[in-house]
């Protein structure tokens, strides 16, 4: 099985590349997906049921730090979409038919995921801030258009679609950011997990189509630090349990964190702290690509043990 061919870990599904999440298990509601979802609830013009299936915002959180985390987000992802353009440009026909990492995908298609999805996402943001709901089949009408595009025609659309997202968020005003609240599928999120949810997406699969061009790309540590954070929410969709009980703490470097990832008993916790287990040791844009499911032997860095990075792979089969 070539390196990024991870459908021995899926169920047999057909999948849509516009709508679709690259990689994620057939029957699973991955978080990726989860954007390409929401705009479900904006639809029927109803508000999902918070009571049991909120994401935020948290006990503790004022809106001063609401906004920064925004602007962190922002940050971010604007460095992510302008790594993405300057892929995109330099591309030519025969290098957007050829696979992308998610081996099932075409370089092009994981393209019209990432153009969808921001198609839509700012489509959300107008419904919630004027209150007027998006008309009812708008998603699949995005993912029809951006599935019947050329592969010229999809990386051209993405570089737009990115900046049109960027400058729809970033007209949001304080109060918006620190109070809006997104409906993604059933449950709800806040300004900041919203942006951090495409930040993560964005981010991996440009190193999906970065990684096919140079087999030695890594995901750069202003990524890498904002979707450390996010690693244990992450690891609720994306995890695995392989049956072996174990505590580990991971203790990451650039920057440097530490997360204790326990498995046993039909699950598997990651949350952050120390524990009294073994300590791995890696860069944190490799334990990000480990919980996504893409540090296979060939995307390894040298200096980390085989042994340690081997026992781990299977908790996370990836998204």
């Amino acid at each position: 099985m070539k390196p990024g061919d991870r459908s021995a870990n899926r169920s047999p599904v057909t999948r849509n590349p516009a709508r679709t999440c690259a990689g994620s298990a057939g029957g699973t509601l991955a978080v990726a997906e989860l954007i390409q979802t929401h705009a479900a609830a904006i639809t029927a013009g109803v508000t999902a049921d918070t009571s049991t299936a909120r994401v935020g915002p948290r006990t503790g959180d004022s809106p001063a730090r609401y906004v920064g985390r925004v602007i962190d987000q922002l940050h971010a992802l604007h460095a992510s979409v302008e790594r993405l353009r300057s892929i995109v440009e330099s591309l030519d026909p025969i290098q957007l038919s050829a696979p992308a990492y998610p081996s099932e995908w075409t370089i092009a298609d994981t393209l019209s995921h990432l153009g969808s999805g921001a198609v839509i996402m700012r489509a959300t943001l107008d419904a919630i801030v004027s209150g007027i709901p998006v008309a009812p089949g708008y998603s699949q009408t995005v993912w029809d258009e951006w599935n019947a595009k050329s592969p010229a025609d999809q990386a051209a659309g993405v570089v737009g679609a990115d900046h049109a997202l960027l400058e729809r968020a970033e007209a949001l005003t304080e109060s918006q950011r620190a109070s809006l609240q997104f409906p993604f599928g059933p449950m709800t999120v806040s300004v900041p997990e919203a942006l951090g949810m495409r930040l993560n997406e964005h981010a991996v699969h440009t190193w999906d189509v970065e990684v096919m061009l140079d087999p030695a790309a890594v995901l750069s540590e202003g990524s890498s630090r904002v979707i450390l954070g996010s690693l244990p929410m992450i690891a609720r969709f994306a995890a695995k349990d392989d049956g072996v009980a174990r505590s580990v703490t991971v203790r990451t470097s650039e920057p440097t964190k530490e997360f204790v990832l326990a498995t046993g008993a039909g699950s598997v916790s990651l949350h952050p702290g120390a524990g009294d287990g073994p300590v791995v040791e890696m860069p944190a844009e490799s334990f990000v690509r480990l919980v996504y499911g893409r540090l296979d032997t060939d995307h390894t860095p040298a200096a980390l043990d085989p042994a340690e990075i081997a026992s781990l792979r299977p908790l996370f089969p990836g998204l």
